[in-house]
């Protein structure tokens, strides 16, 4: 029907240009008036052959699917079985749907569109992840705010007996340092317990109470 519309077009585009040669050639009284007529009445036609290639060429509609929760690859099928197509506009961190599901989507489930009509996908790519800072060596009372600066806590913190260390120094942590892991996961650590160290503190503090009486 498109093609039709288009020879008629033309074909009536070619025979005004043929009239106003005419006119040129054979004395026609009112020549503008004449050829107003001609082309309204050329142009009718044109206008119905329109009209009707637009209302047979209309393309189907559809419901948009629901396609929360799916993965790409099973929405490109739920949706390609409909006529329709997806496309991911966005991916990001969201603790709670696992990551290559589908967090939401645009046009909303249910609407009537258009086969062929895009729909836009959120896709999850699962809680963020962030690398374990080096704890060894610093005081106990420190790590809690290094481990909160990167959404990490503080957990188990095992005291062993050791002279290598400043009594409260972290002498390991686990997981070690530089490992990837999820916001929120806690960092176990071993703590340095040195009695000597103690024990000369509370002899500084003896000797200095004696000296003072």
């Amino acid at each position: 029907m498109v093609s039709l519309l288009s020879i008629y077009f033309i074909g009536a585009i070619l025979f005004l240009l043929l009239l106003g040669l005419i006119t040129l050639f054979v004395k026609i009284e009112r020549p503008i008036r004449f050829m107003v007529i001609i082309s309204i009445i050329l142009f009718i036609p044109l206008l119905v052959i329109y009209v009707v290639s637009t209302s047979w060429t209309t393309t189907p509609e559809t419901r948009v699917p629901n396609l929360v929760g799916l993965t790409e690859s099973q929405a490109q099928k739920v949706a390609g079985a409909l006529g329709l197509k997806v496309s991911v506009v966005q991916k990001t961190f969201e603790k709670n749907v696992p990551a290559d599901q589908i967090i939401s989507q645009r046009p909303e489930t249910g609407r009537s569109v258009k086969k062929g009509r895009n729909i836009s996908l959120v896709v999850s790519i699962g809680k963020r992840k962030v690398f374990v800072p080096n704890l060894v060596g610093k005081d106990y009372s420190q790590i809690e705010v290094v481990l909160d600066e990167v959404g990490l806590q503080i957990g188990d913190a095992r005291r062993v007996v050791s002279q290598e260390f400043a009594s409260n120094t972290i002498m390991s942590q686990h997981p070690s340092t530089g490992t990837e892991v999820i916001v929120g996961t806690q960092v176990s650590v071993t703590v340095c317990h040195n009695p000597d160290e103690e024990f000369e503190d509370e002899n500084e503090g003896t000797e200095e109470a004696e000296s003072e009486e």
